[in-house]
């Protein structure tokens, strides 16, 4: 055990040569504590990347991001409204049929968010034939034979 006069004692440093050492660079020591430690941390992950982007953007320019927003918002409606009914019924199921009906812990957490008439979307048909084959609007298929 060590005696109370090397406990007492300040810790030996070291010379500029013994902490050069032999490939003639100078050894540093960084301390950091813990609160510049999560800082750190945090920032250095994709996700803290993105949040100080979108900070420094929206002090940069504050309707930036609202105006994104609503522009996405509006390409998504008027894409919708040029591929038509159907097409964008087709895309719906599929995003159904990829995302939600494939969790049903997913389905529960969207039942919680959406209105109740939307609840039957939320979980896959049980029956053998599923009722979202074939056109959305049953009027399409006749328009369709009417054109060809």
């Amino acid at each position: 055990m060590a005696s109370d006069a090397d406990r007492a004692a300040p810790p030996k440093r070291e010379t500029v040569s013994e902490a050069v050492g032999q490939s003639g660079w100078r050894r540093l020591t960084i301390t950091e504590r813990a609160p510049v430690r999560w800082v750190r941390r945090r920032l250095a992950t994709p996700r803290g990347i993105a949040v100080m982007f979108l900070l420094a953007v929206t002090l940069w320019e504050p309707w930036f991001i609202p105006v994104l927003f609503a522009a996405l918002v509006f390409a998504v409606l008027i894409v919708g409204a040029l591929i038509g009914q159907d097409r964008l019924g087709r895309i719906a199921l599929y995003l159904l049929r990829r995302h939600i009906w494939a969790d049903p812990a997913r389905g529960a957490a969207w039942q919680k968010v959406l209105p109740a008439r939307w609840h039957p979307f939320l979980y896959k048909p049980l029956g053998e034939n599923d009722a979202w084959e074939g056109p959305v609007d049953p009027r399409f298929a006749e328009r369709l034979a009417r054109l060809r």
